[in-house]
């Protein structure tokens, strides 16, 4: 067989009919070739062919071996069959192993396909491979709906059982029997006519409209004045009759009934009644003859009427026309439910309309549900015997009364429907409820085939999940799953907009909804006077507060001014009656001493508690005379003027040298420490990664801001956090403001020593003192080391410490390093001089704070006064000697400062001891040094 194109395989039957000729059709079983000398099977419903033995053995392992009671699917369309195929057929089934003819297509017997399809024909090809083609006869000759017209198609377009319409008027009969259809040719039966119409009633009395076909249609007549007069009746009208009777004198009292024209008998014709109304004594007896005319009055007698009535009563009235009455007789009976009797008469009981006292009782009995109680009043089955709640007889089931009417409601077992029966007992019956769709996972791959009982699960797929998220990011690889289980969230970083709106925050999961920038929320307050103070934030601001500001009112008071330290109370006014519980600080004359009180001030004693002063003591008085010999010496340390000028900040030796080499990056540091402070409004700043020396620089500096500082992460990316305190300041005088007197003392005494020095001491000058203490000088007099240590506690953080007792007015404090470096101890003791500088000076706890070296006996071989004054002594000076520094000999300070010269701004005499390896001492002659600044620690050569 020649091969064919891809375009001429266009369907079912030629591309299988290829396939098999040229063995190149595979089964879906082996994947194999089939071969035209094979064994074949081939599906009924989806056509596909294959191997007879492959079949057999997918079909008894899909039975689990059973040949007859077991089911099993196509392979290829998993349709369902009940029978094994045992023997190899040709494609129409008409002959059992077809023999080989190359000339014909393989596995077919030659013969006409002969198989029925949709139409009257069978099909006309030869025995084949798939679906037998469209018929291409012509159909019988088919009529239209009405009848009229007829037709002929081909049959594979003509609709077979469904007809065809030929345009026209119906124009059959309706059922009316009166009007016909006049709707266009249709399937099926004529509508109903709808024509409305008058009809008569049975007694010709009344009429109605209606519609055509309404009605039981009766032929009614009647003469009068010998003319008869005929009519349709349709209805009873539901009026009395009134038409004469047979006797002339009297009518009809029937209900409106056909007419037949002839009138009916008369019921009181004397040959109808012949005894009294209650039949105990006849006409003649009475009357001593016969009615003659239906208009005589039937006579009564005088016996009791003892008709029997409804309630099986007998009638006490006497002989009387017309019905007997109600029965009046008083009998006792009892109540619905059998409990109470009751008098009632007979006829409101019994009967018809008679029912039987109900009391008030309320029946406690179980339904026959077993759940639900019976809660009827006067429940008839009240006084039966009780059902079992766990045996349930039959007779319980057949009460009436007591069948439950509600329904039971229970969850069924697919959990996704309820019970509608009624309330019963037992287990509820499976759920009805089946789907006739394929049950499939979400990617489609894993399915069940109908039908599905309801409440059937998904099986589980072991294909990936192929959902695509909403945000347009790929997913992560994971199972498929139910629509009710959530896919991984979405790990990808992505910008978004906080839930404030103010800021973009960068880097947040894509999954994450509510995204906080940190900011302060900073929206106006309903109570109109503050601001929202909670960070980034949904929603109205005071929602966490009941609507209510809990932020400190903060409005300056009447009488002292400070803010206002009550919870909000807009609209009210500040309560002026209170004392103020603001910490202040008040004074002594010459501003020396201070201490912190509360203000305490109200609208009575605002100027009283304005005007409260401290007690000059001795401190005060040493303070003033070392004021008035600065003032003559034009001498300065402090910034700014009055009693509360600032001391110039001491920055250390080591500060000066790095500054000297890296400028233009320590200007830097210091112009964000002071944007920091002064401009932004985040608690901390985070330098990036820098290098230790850089570290330790910044470490140093920040403790003259009063930051706190500390570093994170690991190198090579350790950096910097810093974070504000309460007391954050800027220094008066900034390190790069400090450096220029630095460096032209620095070249001032470079110069003068060029000439006067020794190369020994210039080594000397360029080592650093150690420090491991802090040096307390003239302490308060009565100070306990306890009462210090409580004083000196919240300075030291977490850090652990000991104070020691060098004189009665001297002590040293001295950290626990532990395993604390040298470097990092130096770095602490930094930053402690500066804090207790500004609050055990400044209250007078101490007049000076100073560095110092203590050794291992707890003695102090050496501190920064010691080093100052070693430069005025008369003693060589060793550095790193760490010993005790000499006293000096003079105790006259101004001894002492006998060089200054009034001519100069200053001047200083030295004397400078050396050795060498010899033990030599060379003695040096003195000059004075030009422009050599006065010495800082004047005040300590004066104490001394």
């Amino acid at each position: 067989m020649a091969k064919l194109s891809p375009e001429e395989i266009k369907d079912v039957l030629t591309s299988i009919t290829h396939g098999l000729s040229t063995s190149t059709y595979e089964c879906m079983i082996c994947c194999e070739n089939i071969r035209p000398g094979n064994r074949t099977w081939s599906c009924g419903v989806c056509w596909a062919v294959f191997h007879l033995n492959c079949t057999q053995k997918w079909a008894r392992k899909s039975s689990n071996g059973s040949r007859t009671t077991e089911t099993w699917r196509c392979p290829g369309c998993q349709n369902i069959s009940d029978v094994i195929p045992e023997k190899y057929k040709c494609f129409c089934g008409n002959v059992e192993n077809p023999l080989n003819n190359r000339y014909l297509t393989p596995h077919s017997c030659g013969n006409v396909c002969g198989k029925k399809r949709d139409c009257p024909h069978n099909c006309t090809l030869l025995c084949h491979p798939g679906p037998c083609p469209p018929c291409s006869a012509m159909a019988p000759i088919q009529h239209c709906y009405c009848g009229r017209e007829t037709f002929q198609l081909r049959c594979i377009d003509a609709n077979y059982g469904i007809g065809k319409s030929c345009g026209e008027t119906c124009g059959q009969l309706l059922s009316c029997g009166k009007h016909y259809c006049e709707k266009e040719c249709h399937d099926g039966a004529c509508p109903r006519c709808n024509i409305n119409e008058m009809q008569k009633c049975y007694c010709g009395k009344t009429e109605r409209k209606a519609e055509c076909g309404d009605g039981i249609p009766i032929r009614c007549c009647e003469e009068f004045n010998n003319e008869s007069n005929v009519w349709t009746g349709l209805f009873s009208c539901n009026n009395s009759c009134d038409r004469l009777l047979e006797c002339g004198h009297h009518s009809c009292k029937k209900e409106c009934h056909p007419v037949t024209g002839e009138p009916e008998p008369c019921p009181l014709d004397p040959s109808r009644v012949k005894t009294c109304p209650c039949g105990a004594e006849s006409i003649v007896t009475l009357l001593g003859h016969e009615r003659l005319s239906c208009t005589e009055e039937i006579p009564l007698c005088d016996n009791i009427c003892k008709k029997l009535l409804p309630c099986g009563h007998e009638c006490q009235e006497s002989c009387h026309h017309d019905d007997c009455k109600p029965c009046t007789l008083s009998i006792r009976v009892k109540c619905r439910c059998g409990s109470t009797e009751y008098e009632r008469i007979c006829s409101e009981v019994v009967g018809k309309t008679g029912e039987p006292p109900t009391c008030d009782k309320i029946c406690t009995g179980n339904r026959n549900c077993g759940r639900h109680q019976c809660n009827t009043r006067c429940c008839p089955s009240a006084n039966k015997t009780k059902p079992s709640k766990k045996r349930v007889t039959q007779q319980d089931d057949d009460d009436e009364n007591h069948r439950c009417t509600l329904i039971c409601g229970k969850k069924l077992q697919c959990g996704r429907h309820y019970c509608q029966l009624l309330c019963h007992r037992s287990y509820c019956m499976r759920c009805l409820e089946a789907s006739f769709e394929e049950l499939t996972c979400h990617c489609g791959r894993t399915k069940i085939f109908p039908p599905i009982q309801c409440g059937e699960k998904v099986p589980p797929c072991t294909f990936d999940c192929i959902r695509s998220r909403n945000c347009g990011h790929p997913g992560i690889k994971h199972p498929c799953h139910n629509d009710d289980e959530p896919c991984p969230p979405c790990p990808y970083l992505v910008d978004k907009k906080c839930t404030c709106g103010k800021s973009t925050v960068k880097n947040v999961p894509c999954h994450q909804t509510n995204v906080s920038c940190g900011q302060v929320c900073d929206l106006p307050v309903s109570c109109g006077g503050h601001r929202c103070k909670r960070t980034c934030h949904l929603g109205d601001c005071l929602a966490n507060t009941s609507n209510q500001c809990t932020q400190i009112c903060g409005k300056p008071r009447k009488p002292c001014d400070h803010p206002c330290a009550v919870q909000c109370h807009a609209p009210a006014k500040c309560p002026e009656d209170t004392p103020c519980q603001t910490k202040i600080t008040i004074n002594c004359a010459c501003g020396h001493l201070s201490q912190n009180v509360t203000c305490g001030a109200t609208m009575e004693n605002a100027l009283k508690m304005g005007d409260r002063r401290l007690q000059c003591n001795d401190f005060c008085a040493l303070a003033e005379r070392n004021r008035k010999l600065a003032n003559a010496l034009e001498i300065t340390d402090r910034v700014g003027d009055g009693p509360f000028a600032k001391a110039i900040p001491e920055y250390e030796e080591d500060l000066f040298k790095y500054f000297a080499v890296h400028k233009d990056w320590a200007k830097n540091i210091e112009t964000t420490l002071e944007e920091f402070i002064m401009k932004s409004q985040k608690p901390t700043l985070n330098f990036p990664p820098m290098k230790p020396p850089h570290r330790k620089f910044v470490h140093i500096l920040c403790a003259h801001y009063r930051l706190s500082s500390e570093s994170i992460d690991v190198e090579p990316k350790r950096s910097i956090v810093v974070k504000k305190k309460a007391d954050t300041i800027i220094p008066p005088i900034l390190l790069s403001q400090a450096y220029i007197n630095y460096n032209k003392s620095n070249s001032s005494n470079s110069t003068s020593s060029a000439t006067s020095s020794t190369a020994p001491e210039q080594l000397v000058r360029k080592q650093k003192q150690p420090f491991n203490a802090i040096y307390l000088s003239e302490i308060q007099p009565g100070m306990t080391i306890e009462e210090l240590h409580k004083i000196i506690e919240p300075l030291m953080g977490r850090n652990k410490f000991q104070i020691k007792r060098v004189s009665d007015s001297d002590m040293t404090v001295l950290p626990l390093v532990g395993s604390m470096h040298m470097d990092e101890l130096e770095s602490l003791l930094a930053k402690l001089k500066l804090l207790f500088k500004d609050l055990i000076v400044v209250k007078g706890i101490a007049s000076w704070v100073e560095l110092c070296w203590v050794n291992s006996k707890y003695e102090v071989v050496w501190r920064e006064r010691g080093k100052i004054l070693n430069n005025f002594d008369g003693y060589k000076r060793v550095e790193y000697d760490f010993r005790i520094p000499s006293v000096i000999a003079n105790n006259n300070p101004f001894d002492i400062l006998a060089n200054v010269s009034n001519s100069t701004s200053s001047a200083r005499n030295t004397v400078i001891g050396s050795s060498d390896n010899n033990n030599k001492e060379q003695q040096q002659k003195v000059e004075p040094a030009a422009n050599f600044d006065i010495v800082e620690n004047w005040e300590s050569i004066y104490d001394e």
